[in-house]
Parts: C-alpha cells; sequence; structure tokens
C-alpha cells in the first residue's frame, strides 16, 4: 500500500473506526507516517489533525484499548515538533485541548507526553501567555515535586526551561518563564533546571 492510500486509510479510520483497526491504524501513525516530512505533510492536508484532536476528548472510542489515550499524545506530541502541524494544532484549538486533557489525567505517561506536546507548541510566538492563562506552569511545577518517574523529571524540566522565542524581552525565555513559575507560590521558592529543547 502506497503513502497515499495509507493517509486514506488512517484518516477513514479516524473519523469513525473503532477498537483493533484504529489502534492499528495509530500505531501506523505513530511508527511510519509522521516520521517522514512527506508523511506529516499528507496527514495535515488530510486534516488528520483535527480528527486525532476529536478522538482524544471521544472516549467511548477508546472502549477496549486502554493505551489508545497514549497513543494518540505520543503522536500530538511528535507532529508539535513540525511548523506546518503546530500551525494547525493551535489553529484547531488543539493547545486547550492538550492543555485540558493533560491536566485532568491521572496517568503519568499521559501527563508527560501532554507537557511534551505543550512545551513544543509554546515554541510558537504567543503561546506562553496562553499556557499561563491554562495554569499549566503550575501543574508542572507541582508534579516536578512529586513524581519520581525520571522521564517525567526530565520532561517536566525541560517545560519550564523552553524557549519562549519572544524577541525584545528583558531576560531570555527561561529565565522569564522560571520567575514567573517560582512567583506563583506553587514551587516554594525553587528554581528548576534542565536541559533545553
Amino acid at each position: 500500500m502506497g503513502l497515499e492510500e495509507q493517509i486514506l486509510e488512517v484518516v477513514s479510520q479516524l473519523q469513525s473506526g473503532q477498537g483493533r483497526s484504529l489502534y492499528g491504524s495509530l500505531t501506523l501513525m505513530r511508527k511510519s507516517l509522521i516520521k517522514s516530512s512527506q508523511g506529516r505533510g499528507k496527514l495535515v492536508q488530510a486534516g488528520a489533525v483535527r480528527l486525532l484532536l476529536d478522538l482524544l476528548e471521544e472516549k467511548p472510542r477508546h472502549s477496549g484499548q486502554t493505551n489508545m489515550p497514549d497513543l494518540i499524545m505520543s503522536i500530538l506530541a511528535n507532529l508539535c515538533l513540525d511548523d506546518a502541524a503546530s500551525k494547525q494544532i493551535l489553529k484547531c484549538g488543539g493547545l486547550e485541548t492538550i492543555a485540558t486533557f493533560t491536566l485532568a489525567s491521572e496517568a503519568e505517561s499521559i501527563q508527560n507526553r501532554g507537557i511534551r506536546a505543550l512545551s513544543n507548541l509554546a515554541q510558537v510566538d504567543g503561546v506562553v501567555d496562553e499556557l499561563f492563562n491554562l495554569e499549566v506552569p503550575e501543574f508542572v511545577a507541582d508534579h516536578l515535586l512529586v513524581t519520581a518517574n525520571e522521564e517525567c523529571q526530565v520532561t517536566y524540566c525541560r517545560a519550564l526551561c523552553f524557549e519562549t522565542g519572544q524577541s525584545g524581552a528583558s531576560v531570555g525565555g527561561s529565565e522569564l518563564l522560571l520567575t514567573r513559575v517560582s512567583y506563583s507560590g506553587n514551587t516554594g521558592g525553587s528554581h528548576y533546571g534542565g536541559e533545553r529543547r
């Protein structure tokens, strides 16, 4: 099956698929289609971004596939590294969808992937302020203090240190974000470090 046929099948499954067939299409996206710029571009053009965001919120379609939300969030986090896909995610209201789903989830794996997605989106001008409005930095700082999961710790540190991309700021984006989080009262005055993306 060629790329075009794979995209059509995936989009069809995202629109109305259920169970194993839907999960199989998501796996194909994660392991193959989003790995190439051509695949990502065709998925964006075919409307897969909006369908993924809708699917994330359609919990009845997750039944029987407990890992489906993890897989969807993983795909979205990787798509957020692509400029065209990021713009489409933001255009479709994906920032709020991903933030709401992440902050409401009790699964640490979903929190980790969701924060990774939001950190990647934060590279786009203007997104950092929206993340503060959605209380994402407070969530990250609070969870950094309690998680024992090393992968989550790294993700949360990176999230608190991402570059905002805002030019002309009196301090660098990372320092600005750390300062805003530390003064929110949720970090006990501590500053967190970590690798920059």
